[in-house]
């Protein structure tokens, strides 16, 4: 189980044990909310912007505040409104269509209304409810735009706001909830820390828990739906993280959830510099958490351990190796206690600390740490096909590197036999025709020719396929093979046949790039250099007419 499906759990069964208290706490406050609101409507409103603290405390407690929302669960309709995506806090105030000129304007009738609005909610009538709140919500904004006496003061128009966050909350609205708990985070920061108003506080506190953790499903599904919208995403995020600061500390797990979704979106859109705060500050708090066992003083957890990876990665994709190093290593011994030195969890972990050795020219170091991820994955399971032909493949170039290349063409044909076995329903694609180049490429250097032209024929075969047979990178490879043939073979009929084929494609795209001097230039060198070695040909050999390679024929030895 993650991290977040298990808070979302947790939070869950909290709510469902506290039900039946906030129910009968509810009912006592419904006889008393009437009374309470119109004693102190004339404290409710205010024209000075330099309330004091027990002011506005009291200013929040004289509106009616609801505690009660039955499971979330039960609701099945919704309002029209809740189906906008407008990611603006102020999405209210710009939507609302409802009219209030049948209303006085005047304070009472916005204590009015969401008293209406309180009412409704705890008959668990929410789009009524939420139509009142609407209506006091603009009937203030009115008021206020007006600049007269009777003005309504930012607390309790902030106070309206929390209370629609929360039916928006109930509606699963968790993105809209969210940025309205934020925009009202100052008279939110007094409710919860007023020690008299502990039923709704704690109520507001647990709300925003479980709208961090709905959050992150509710962006994930966003992200799903048009990964283009991660920047949207990011800012959503961030306003949380904000608000989750205030309310909760800026190490409280659920901030740590936060901070870590916009690392991960900032890695997906590779602006990895931007993602490392984020991942730092996310792994500063689960270090700081009671929830992560400990170890020779060191504290040990899949969420640490994930975050090291993360953080490493990012270095990794920064080219700051020595620093990527530091972390892949810290998270690869932290995996180790938690599931053991053979778990193939691990293989991931040993192969990028591979990749980043060969990157450094580590060869040694590559090869080692590639091996070991390579011996803890199985050739007979599929799902771990994918990984162990990405780790031969790095080995093989280990192995060029170090210019053992009977080593690296022993890999190499490894990785072929297992391409050919995860696309066999599908031969024709490029990572087989990856490895056909890879191969070629080690039999060159091996000086075994013709083990060489076998697997660059395989690759024209494939790249015609892939690309079509007069595709320019088709007549660039003709003209490598020709030369192999030429120049390594011997084989003079071959190469003029190869030759003339590639020079025929080039034709084809003289008008290619007409506006690219240089490239045009590029093109014209390399048509003229094809002819010069025909005509040498022809004219330097006695027999060119036999044994001859057959272009046309894709099965061509």
């Amino acid at each position: 189980m993650n991290l977040v499906k298990g808070i979302k759990i947790s939070l869950r069964s909290n709510y469902n044990n506290k039900n039946d208290e906030k129910k009968i706490r509810s009912s006592r406050k419904s006889s008393s909310s009437t009374h309470a609101s119109n004693s102190n409507a004339s404290v409710s409103i205010s024209t000075s912007s330099s309330e004091s603290r027990n002011r506005r405390l009291r200013s929040a407690r004289a509106i009616p505040s609801s505690s009660v929302f039955s499971n979330i669960s039960d609701v099945t309709t919704k309002s029209s409104l809740l189906e906008s995506n407008d990611n603006d806090v102020g999405i209210l105030e710009n939507v609302l269509s409802v009219s209030c000129n049948f209303f006085t304007t005047t304070p009472n009738a916005v204590i009015a209304l969401y008293q209406e609005g309180i009412e409704n909610i705890s008959h668990n009538l929410y789009n009524k409810a939420l139509e009142k709140l609407e209506r006091a919500l603009n009937l203030s904004i009115q008021m206020n735009n007006k600049n007269n006496a009777d003005t309504v003061s930012d607390d309790v128009i902030s106070c309206i706001r929390i209370e629609i966050g929360k039916v928006l909350y109930h509606f699963g609205q968790y993105k809209q909830s969210a940025m309205l708990f934020a925009s009202s985070r100052e008279i939110l920061v007094l409710l919860l820390n007023d020690n008299n108003y502990d039923d709704d506080g704690s109520y507001l506190n647990a709300i925003l828990h479980e709208v961090i953790a709905y959050g992150d499903n509710n962006a994930k599904e966003e992200e799903a739906s048009s990964p283009s919208n991660n920047k949207n995403i990011i800012s959503y995020y961030k306003e949380v993280i904000n608000m989750g600061s205030i309310l909760l500390g800026t190490l409280h797990i659920d901030n740590a959830i936060v901070n870590q979704n916009v690392g991960d979106l900032y890695s997906d859109l590779d602006y990895f510099k931007e993602a490392v705060p984020y991942f730092k500050v996310a792994l500063k708090a689960h270090l700081s958490s009671s929830s992560s066992s400990f170890n020779n003083n060191n504290k040990i957890s899949p969420e640490i351990s994930s975050l090291l990876f993360k953080i490493g990665r990012v270095y990794y994709e920064t080219d700051q190796y020595k620093s990527a190093l530091k972390y892949f290593n810290s998270s690869l011994s932290m995996d180790q206690h938690l599931y053991g030195s053979t778990h193939d969890s691990l293989a991931h972990t040993y192969l990028l600390i591979g990749q980043t050795h060969l990157n450094t020219s580590r060869l040694e170091e590559s090869i080692a740490n590639l091996s070991k991820a390579l011996s803890l994955l199985s050739f007979t399971d599929p799902s771990h096909h994918t990984d162990i032909s990405s780790i031969l493949l790095r080995i093989g170039i280990a192995y060029m590197r170090q210019q053992d290349y009977a080593s690296a063409e022993q890999v190499c044909l490894q990785r072929l036999s297992l391409q050919k076995t995860i696309y066999a329903s599908n031969t024709v694609n490029i990572h087989i025709a990856g490895a056909y180049k890879q191969l070629a490429t080690i039999c060159m250097s091996r000086k075994h020719f013709e083990k060489a032209l076998h697997a660059y024929l395989q690759l024209l075969n494939l790249q015609r396929k892939l690309l079509g047979k007069e595709h320019y990178d088709v007549a660039l490879l003709l003209i490598h093979i020709g030369g192999i043939c030429q120049y390594d073979l011997y084989a003079l009929p071959s190469a003029i046949t190869v030759y003339q084929e590639a020079l025929r494609i080039l034709q084809l795209h003289n008008n290619t790039d007409k506006d690219n001097y240089q490239k045009k230039e590029e093109h014209r060198n390399r048509m003229c250099s094809l002819q010069n070695k025909i005509a040498t040909i022809l004219l330097t050999s006695t027999d060119t007419s036999c044994n001859s390679i057959d272009v046309d024929n894709d099965d061509s030895r």
